[in-house]
């Protein structure tokens, strides 16, 4: 899908810095951790109507990061930083918004420091009323056709964590204004066979938080040391990280607007002539993509009968197995077209001017 495209090309640092459970040592010492629950008071006993937890959770189980039952909505925020002496810093927040029916979904993305693409950045996806808007420091609003629903809580603890193995209960506390059990995260818990988890050097305090009521996440938090390329901008670098991801306010309503850069009804504006069949079109900063069902040959001749109407000559034409480049001279300057086979056996087209 070309909008995909566009927005992994756009957020792939930043969401590297999301998938994984950063690891860092949080400004001050946390407070003890609360005692073990003593041998027999958790399910492991076998009594199915028992309300104790279980002694040790496995975080392989994907069950674990599904959505809460008989949830529309519910707000996420992620704190991700790094502390090096230099002093080196840099920091990823995040906060969302999510309503699960219909599917809409806003996540606002900050950056500080070295973080991603050199700090002071700002991104915005969102899903509202069957069009995705993406908006990014310097670039115009992206436009897109929807995307698949995603569940933001396997997204960011299983399908980009990196946890693994069995964690041992520790306590309860209250996270987010409900009652928790708090599992201990330790370095045996860490992939580091997985991207997420390959720079983890040690892991300090750590744990994750399972609503009594429900089963589902409410916060990963993780304290240690690490090198975290996409905060600090150099891969050897080792520091202090903490991270910390919490889902909250289960059921309270959310209010997801299209963002203001962005236009009123997903209208993308192109100054191109387009297939009657053109899908997931975009533009960003002049650069027009999108996807048709025509074959190579139709698109071709397509536009060659329209582009004349802009001032354009006849094109150069370079074929390949791979692509097909279209070189049009114009009154208004060169426009370069590539066609490429895309997924879904048609062409995926980049339109813009070198």
């Amino acid at each position: 899908m070309k909008f995909k495209r566009t927005f992994i090309t756009l957020t792939i640092l930043a969401l590297m810095a999301l998938a994984c459970g950063g690891f860092g040592t949080a400004p001050e010492p946390a407070d003890a951790p609360p005692p073990p629950v003593e041998e027999g008071t958790s399910s492991e006993t076998g009594d199915p109507s028992s309300n104790a937890p279980d002694a040790v959770l496995n975080l392989d189980d994907a069950a674990l990061y599904d959505l809460p039952e008989d949830v529309n909505s519910y707000l996420t925020t992620l704190e991700y930083r790094f502390e090096a002496p230099g002093p080196v810093t840099g920091a990823v927040r995040m906060e969302s918004a999510t309503q699960v029916e219909p599917y809409e979904t806003t996540l606002e993305f900050k950056t500080e420091g070295r973080a991603v693409l050199g700090g002071g950045e700002l991104f915005t996806f969102t899903q509202v009323a069957g069009t995705q808007y993406a908006v990014y420091t310097g670039f115009d609003c992206v436009v897109g056709a929807p995307g698949s629903q995603e569940n933001p809580f396997a997204v960011m603890l299983d399908i980009g964590g990196m946890l693994k193995g069995e964690a041992q209960l520790i306590g309860e506390e209250t996270v987010n204004n409900m009652e928790a059990y708090a599992y201990a995260i330790t370095q045996d818990n860490i992939d580091v066979n997985d991207p997420a988890g390959a720079g983890v050097e040690t892991i300090n305090e750590s744990r994750i938080y399972i609503a009594r009521d429900g089963g589902h996440v409410l916060r990963l938090m993780i304290d240690g040391t690490g090198r975290v390329s996409v905060l600090s901008g150099d891969s050897s670098l080792l520091g202090d990280v903490y991270y910390e991801l919490n889902y909250f306010d289960f059921g309270v309503p959310v209010d997801v607007q299209i963002p203001s850069e962005c236009p009123l009804g997903g209208a993308v504006d192109v100054d191109y002539p387009l297939p009657a069949d053109a899908t997931d079109i975009t533009n960003v900063s002049g650069v027009v993509a999108f996807d048709t069902g025509m074959t190579t040959d139709i698109l071709i001749n397509f536009y060659k009968a329209e582009m004349p109407a802009l001032g354009c000559s006849a094109p150069q034409e370079t074929i390949t197995p791979q692509l097909t480049t279209l070189t049009f001279e114009c009154t208004s300057g060169t426009v370069t077209m590539i066609l490429t086979p895309n997924e879904s056996g048609g062409i995926a087209v980049t339109i813009f001017k070198p």
